[in-house]
């Protein structure tokens, strides 16, 4: 889901016409080895996304403070970093996909 929907935000104005606020600023998930589950769950889901072809990277502390220079992470924490996610305007996206049904006969 997150590789198609993805394709679709980062397209979705040059397709439509309308604005969802794209903003591809890269997603940091962290988690940390002292917290039981946290990080094999980090673990589990870039190994995942990784076979599904998301270009998503697993990071330990030195390379995580080498990507985000002042940040405080212990020897424990982990990161999955996005580089190419990003956030849009969850109203945008609801006005804009009802915009659309509206246009197409939906009532």
């Amino acid at each position: 889901m997150a590789r198609d929907s993805l394709r679709v935000f980062q397209g979705f104005e040059h397709a439509t016409g309308r604005s969802i606020s794209f903003m591809g600023c890269g997603v940091l998930t962290l988690a940390s080895r002292a917290k039981p589950g946290e990080a094999e769950l980090v673990e589990r889901d870039v190994a995942m996304m990784q076979s599904l072809g998301i270009e998503v990277e697993l990071l330990d502390a030195p390379k995580l403070r080498a990507l985000v220079p002042g940040l405080v992470a212990s020897g424990a924490t982990i990161a999955a970093w996005e580089p190419r996610a990003g956030a849009v305007d969850p109203v945008k996206v609801v006005e804009g996909i009802a915009a659309l049904a509206r246009e197409h006969g939906a009532v």
